[in-house]
């Protein structure tokens, strides 16, 4: 008798424009949210402001943040081979630079984060 293959069904999500990001980190977990840019208009259908409207929010754990990281860097690295280096804003690569790796952007700013104090090794008995 021959084996039957077995598909288990896979969906995959609605796709949406991702371009304005948040994250924030604690210890157990860093909150990501994914969004767009877009106009708010005012009562009477007149263009008021550029508003972020995030459409996604993702609870990771530091292990996923990482693996998240790498799977990135891996295809911004494909990507630029095949098609050519990815401007990047200048205003945000001059931010990014003042808060080192220790920063998170919120609401489309970036805000430095303090270096925790250093955990004091236990002193050696004698």
């Amino acid at each position: 008798m021959a084996e039957q293959e077995i598909k288990l069904p896979v969906s995959f999500p609605e796709p949406h424009v991702a371009s304005k990001f948040a994250m924030t980190v604690s210890l157990p977990e860093f909150q990501l949210a994914i969004g767009h840019m877009r106009m708010g208009y005012s009562p009477d259908g007149n263009a008021a402001s550029s508003v972020v409207e995030y459409h996604g929010a993702y609870s990771i754990s530091p292990s996923a943040a990482k693996q998240l990281a790498q799977i990135l860097v891996v295809g911004v690295r494909q990507y630029e081979d095949l098609y050519g280096p990815i401007p990047q804003d200048a205003s945000v690569a001059e931010k990014l630079a003042a808060g080192g790796d220790r920063s998170i952007v919120q609401g489309g700013k970036i805000i430095p984060i303090k270096s925790p104090s250093p955990k004091k090794a236990p002193a050696k008995k004698r």
